[in-house]
């Protein structure tokens, strides 16, 4: 079985732009900042990207979604959150290719 095919560029959008709106966002506002309707392929881009910079996945998945509620006319909203650690590994520059495990001793 191949490789499965994913946006290295995007993943990291994703998680700037959750790490900016304050580690959690609804899909509209990912859709609007990133401007994508296919938020969940870029979550999934952004899993594997945190992954490829060996973020542990020891204390659970680093990205979820949840079903929030539905809008009066009908459409689902979905929140993304960002794992509390993982924002402090970006905070600490993780995306601008410090290794994870300085960033993780950073600052103590």
């Amino acid at each position: 079985m191949g490789q499965m095919h994913y946006s290295r560029k995007m993943g990291r959008r994703f998680l700037r732009a959750i790490h900016r709106l304050g580690g959690a966002a609804t899909s509209l506002q990912l859709a609007k900042e990133l401007d994508t309707l296919n938020v969940n392929c870029a979550a999934s881009d952004a899993r594997r990207v945190l992954q490829e910079l060996g973020v542990p996945r020891a204390l659970g998945y680093a990205i979820t979604c949840n079903f929030s509620r539905k809008t009066e006319d009908g459409k689902h909203v979905f929140v993304y959150r960002l794992r509390a650690d993982v924002r402090v590994l970006i905070a600490r520059g993780l995306l601008d290719g410090k290794p994870v495990q300085s960033t993780l001793f950073a600052g103590r």
